[in-house]
């Protein structure tokens, strides 16, 4: 039997007083306070515990302000993620909807192509809509739904890519996935892999050092994964899918920059220790 959870709730002073008894250097009380209360001990915990032994000592030497460097560059890269995912999220979309509407028309999901449960699923999306557009297209016609360009625009992205593995024929997925310049199989794990960094970027959780869970279809593409979660792979894959859907956007050249800028140890992440020849062969 597991036993209870009995850790209460301190004071910010008393979170100090404790991260001063396990050895954190703190040269500004009111800066930590400050932090304590805007992000919060809990999450900054994550952040303590790669300067800490097993008994929650900090290493020697330790300062708030080399963690808070961590939580720095960890915040930044979230921010990259979200940026560069929107790009290719939004390019995946859209070339969803192209395909399936110049094939099948623009009402693909009215048709039998989909069954019940999904319509169901897409009449309670439609349902629960605020989207001005949705209720103009109510309004005006007497569609079952709106066209897929404009449904796509309220569906989540986990939602395409699962009518996209589930719902769609292989050769619709190899035509679309053509665009990208891979098989659809590798496509699909890439995008879902992707997906769960988004899901926590988007959260605000810790990445940086965080394994993925989606794993990455394995294949001779691409030597450098190492196909263990690290987010290094996550970065990679994220570069490579960029150089098709937006190839003048220096967005490894970001990340190298905020490694240096924060002093960052890549191991944790996953980084092989020629990651510099790696990312600049990527941009090439």
């Amino acid at each position: 039997m597991s036993k209870k959870y009995t850790k209460k709730a301190l004071t910010i002073e008393q979170q100090i007083n404790l991260l001063k008894k396990r050895g954190l250097i703190i040269n500004d009380d009111n800066k930590l306070k400050h932090y304590l209360n805007t992000v919060g001990y809990y999450c900054l915990s994550g952040y303590f515990k790669i300067f800490q032994n097993k008994d929650d000592a900090f290493f020697k030497n330790t300062t708030f302000e080399r963690v808070l460097g961590v939580y720095f560059f960890d915040r930044k890269l979230r921010l990259l993620f979200l940026n560069a995912l929107e790009r290719i999220e939004k390019s995946f979309r859209t070339q969803f909807v192209y395909h399936i509407t110049l094939k099948y028309g623009p009402y693909y999901f009215d048709e039998d192509y989909i069954n019940e449960k999904d319509k169901e699923k897409i009449s309670d999306i439609l349902e629960k809509s605020k989207e001005p557009f949705i209720k103009n297209f109510q309004e005006k016609y007497s569609n079952e739904s709106p066209p897929l360009w404009m449904l796509a625009e309220i569906l989540s992205f986990g939602d395409i890519l699962n009518f996209y593995i589930r719902v769609i024929e292989n050769v619709d997925k190899k035509e679309i996935a053509n665009y990208f310049n891979f098989g659809w199989k590798y496509l699909y794990s890439w995008l879902e892999n992707l997906r769960e960094v988004r899901n926590i970027a988007a959260h605000h959780s810790r990445l940086w050092n965080k394994k993925i869970t989606k794993q990455l279809k394995k294949g001779k593409l691409y030597s450098e994964l190492s196909y263990e979660g690290y987010v290094f792979d996550s970065i990679i894959v994220t570069a490579v899918i960029l150089g098709k859907v937006s190839p003048n956007y220096e967005w490894l050249g970001y990340i190298k920059d905020l490694v240096f800028e924060y002093k960052i140890d890549v191991n944790k992440m996953g980084f092989p220790s020629n990651w510099e020849s790696v990312f600049k062969n990527l941009k090439e």
